[in-house]
């Protein structure tokens, strides 16, 4: 790991200095408890500690570090002053900052990450962070086919499509992520035995209006293998720190927001990080969601909740 060879290299560099001293210096006070007949500084010690303090520094861990040095020296004489190392090294890297340099990673990539260890306090019920229905595309259980699947495909980016029952109803009946779609499409398109009308079968037990004939029925592509039947759903009044605690313990990357089944919007794990992230720049008063969003000039579009994938599509993540 490199900043364990970062680390280990200045702790022996200091080792060799502090040798060099005693070698030119074996009175001065600090050397006193050296006995002359026993190699008193060694710095391949100082070295390990250097490194034990330079991981414990780049990833704000401690018990860990000073287990895993234990098990590389597999010296029980050295916990002492690797524990004091880490100690110190992590309160100093604490005073820089709270999160280490995995966690800055995650933040400069944008990727959306909930620290388990974190407790939210966010002002806003789930309808007033989710996109909206009306703002997204979902598939229809009836009538789509190949072809229509197709376009829907080449006209968004998004990571995943809910399945509605119909578009009048808005009844939520799965989810399929583009993943899936992209490949059963790309199967079907290299069969002889699909056109571009033929008709496409997400869930069970739907009308057969469009497929009256046994052939028909033969050539209806079948997506029900990989359409996820009980996608993660919450009521629209759910509290959004109930909603960000769903998507911190189960880590899932979107929830639909449903009234009594009826699809009104999606949330997707990026919502909530944003929404973290702003309410902490903008932490005054009980200010809500919505404001935040408005007022950090980010617009709140349907980025992820596009064509459906459970609620309309989860963001595309990178």
């Amino acid at each position: 790991m490199p900043s364990m060879g970062t680390g280990a290299s200045i702790g022996r560099a200091f080792g060799m200095v502090v040798q060099t001293l005693y070698e030119n210096h074996p009175h001065w006070r600090i050397f006193r408890a050296c006995k002359p007949d026993v190699p008193c500084i060694t710095p391949g010690v100082y070295a390990l500690v250097g490194a034990a303090s330079m991981l414990s520094a780049t990833t704000r861990m401690t018990v860990t570090v000073v287990v895993i040095m234990f098990e590389l020296s597999d010296a029980l004489i050295y916990v002492l002053p690797i524990m004091l190392a880490v100690t110190v090294s992590k309160s100093v890297a604490d005073a820089f900052g709270k999160d280490g340099y995995f966690e800055g990673i995650i933040n400069l990539n944008g990727y959306p990450f909930l620290p388990m260890d974190q407790e939210y306090s966010l002002h806003a019920a789930s309808d007033e962070l989710m996109v909206r229905a009306s703002e997204m595309a979902v598939i229809s259980a009836v009538g789509e086919t190949l072809r229509s699947v197709t376009d829907l495909l080449k006209t968004s980016s998004y990571s995943g499509f809910p399945v509605v029952k119909s578009r009048s109803t808005m009844v939520v009946a799965g989810y399929i992520s583009r993943l899936d779609l992209l490949m059963v499409v790309e199967r079907a398109q290299l069969s002889s035995v699909y056109s571009d009308s033929s008709p496409c079968c997400f869930i069970n037990h739907q009308s057969s209006s469009t497929a009256q004939t046994s052939s028909d029925l033969m050539a209806t592509v079948d997506f029900r293998p990989w359409v996820d039947p009980t996608p993660m759903t919450i009521f629209h009044s759910t509290d959004i720190n109930t909603v960000a605690d769903i998507f911190k313990e189960l880590g899932v990357r979107y929830v639909l927001v449903t009234h009594f089944g009826t699809l009104l919007g999606i949330i997707t794990k990026k919502d909530i990080v944003r929404a973290v992230r702003m309410q902490a720049r903008n932490n005054f008063g009980r200010p809500t969601l919505p404001g935040l969003l408005r007022c950090s000039g980010i617009p709140h579009q349907p980025q992820s909740a596009g064509h459906g994938a459970g609620a309309g599509a989860v963001r595309h993540y990178n």
